[in-house]
């Protein structure tokens, strides 16, 4: 029932809301940025399910954190030593002992499959699990599960294993060994970082990461399929394990399929490709519940994220998918570079070594076997396969616009002039309402609080052709003699659906709204 209430609520949210325009005013901008927009809606249910506003902590210069990884070296005695600067926001000088949390990892980014094009991380510093919390026999299990240098964060005032090198920068020494093979001396390596600085007490975090080749040549292969600013679209300001682990790039250095880096306790993998994808798909997952993918965390607390619901279609990947800056390219390494990990942590029914559930023919597959089919030549490309109906550049995209609200004073009986149209492939035309499944006007009022009074009318046949690419509705219900102060005037229009495998999909319009004044001198 909750889950119901919170999609009515941003049902309407959307619908008196608007789209971002300049019509979209007034409380519903919560964050400020002049327009009302699924920032908006994200932080609506934040406060709708803590009953509070949304305010984030306030945090000066002072009290920011900010550090930069210069370079990296590995010294005959197999203990990497990172050189970084540390500082706040205000550019000021900060004591390393003064933090309260320092800890660094480092990894090698290994091409497990160059016929595919595909890198992943292994880590160097691993430290052995067992079943504690799992199903029984405890103990049973075990794993190596990727983790930070054990020398890390100060102890009694003092920041061990740190060095001031006197020119405004530090240099980390690691506690543990590794030993770098000859025919790694090559690979792209990455150090990451968790700092954690708290004054006055607000803790403020840093998660530098820094690339570099042992053997001094030019860094050319990194992983970047993704930013923390596109995961923070949905999530806000993501931090686990505690909260000071921000960065997607720092996840992805212990998320990663070093042998034997699983969950102990479930016997889930937790490779960064595998996790994400079964968090996402959730409910979803063709065996929720006789296989359900569970992670236990702190002190034994269990995670099933079978029970997780998605927002959004699921195969909407470019959503999570966007590159980074320097790297946008890689945006498109869910279509161009697919695995057996990342398509199975979906398609779980898939047995991609035997070929059973795959496809009629039952084919086995591999890593560089795959694009044969699913490339952009094959028989089922990807982003074919995974293709949004909506998003398909052929499918009929309906537009609105709300060109005039009249008669709108007390006691009147309002008309709304709009366009509709649609865009088939890039062809746009006139759309007559009697050929939708629905279209209809809402009206609400007064904007000011709650609105007290809300009305929807179908449109059908009942509006007027204007000649000029407009249309008129005279509403059959008139403003209230008593009303007073802004109302809202918004559309909604619906397609008569275009049959897909799964269900029918209609197009759908993005709701117009446009205010009018009633009894105030201007909306």
């Amino acid at each position: 029932m909750r889950v119901q209430q919170v999609l009515a609520v941003l049902v309407v949210m959307t619908l008196f809301m608007g789209t971002s325009t300049a019509w979209s005013q007034g409380s519903a901008d919560i964050d400020q940025s002049g327009f009302v927009d699924a920032q908006d809606q994200i932080l609506f249910l934040q406060q709708w399910q803590t009953g509070g506003a949304f305010a984030p902590e306030e945090v000066t210069p002072a009290e920011q954190v900010e550090v930069e990884i210069i370079g990296v070296t590995v010294p005959a005695d197999n203990r990497p030593e990172v050189t970084f600067a540390l500082m706040n926001g205000a550019g000021q000088a900060i004591d390393p002992a003064d933090l309260s949390t320092y800890r660094f990892t480092i990894c090698k980014l290994v091409e497990n499959s160059p016929a595919a094009g595909q890198a992943n991380y292994i880590s160097y510093i691993t430290e052995e699990e067992t079943n504690e919390y799992g199903p029984p026999p405890h103990g049973t299990v075990t794993a190596h599960v990727a983790t930070f240098d054990s020398g890390r964060g100060p102890s009694g005032g003092v920041a061990v294993n740190i060095t001031d090198n006197g020119d405004g920068t530090f240099t980390y020494k690691f506690a543990d060994e590794i030993v770098i093979a000859a025919a790694d001396m090559g690979l792209t390596h990455t150090v990451g970082a968790q700092i954690q600085y708290n004054l006055q007490g607000k803790t403020t975090y840093a998660n530098p990461i820094f690339n570099f080749v042992p053997d001094g040549s030019e860094v050319t292969t990194v992983r970047e399929l993704t930013n923390t600013m596109t995961c923070n679209e949905c999530h806000t300001d993501l931090g686990l394990h505690g909260g000071g682990r921000k960065e997607i790039g720092l996840c992805i250095l212990c998320h990663n399929p070093s042998p034997d880096n699983i969950d102990p306790d479930s016997g889930n993998s937790i490779d960064m490709k595998v996790m994400i994808h079964k968090i996402h798909m959730g409910a979803d997952l063709p065996r929720p519940a006789t296989d359900p993918y569970i992670i236990y965390g702190h002190n034994g607390s269990v995670n099933n994220y079978s029970e997780v619901l998605y927002p959004q279609d699921i195969r909407n990947c470019e959503k999570c998918h966007t590159g980074t800056e320097d790297h946008p390219e890689q945006a498109d390494y869910w279509m161009t570079n697919p695995s057996v990990a990342a398509c199975g942590s979906c398609h779980e029914n898939v047995n991609f070594t035997t070929g059973q559930g795959h496809s009629d023919n039952n084919f086995p597959a591999t890593d560089g076997s795959c694009l044969a089919c699913h490339g952009p030549q094959g028989s089922a490309p990807i982003a074919e396969v995974h293709q949004i109906p909506r998003k398909a550049e052929d499918f009929p995209q309906l537009m609105s616009e709300i060109m005039e609200v009249a008669n709108t004073t007390p006691g009147a009986t309002p008309s709304v002039t709009f366009t509709l149209t649609q865009d088939v492939s890039g062809v746009v035309t006139d759309v007559d309402p009697t050929s939708l499944n629905r279209v209809a006007v809402s009206v609400a009022g007064p904007t000011v609080g709650d609105y007290d009074m809300v009305w929807t009318e179908i449109i059908g046949g009942n509006s007027t052709d204007n000649g000029d690419g407009t249309r008129t509705y005279m509403l059959n219900q008139a403003i209230p003699a008593d009303a007073v102060g802004t109302w809202a005037f918004g559309i909604e229009a619906r397609g008569n659906g275009i049959a897909e495998f799964d269900g029918a999909r209609a197009a759908l319009v993005a709701n117009p709204v446009a205010y009018a004044a009633v009894t105030d001198a201007a909306p």
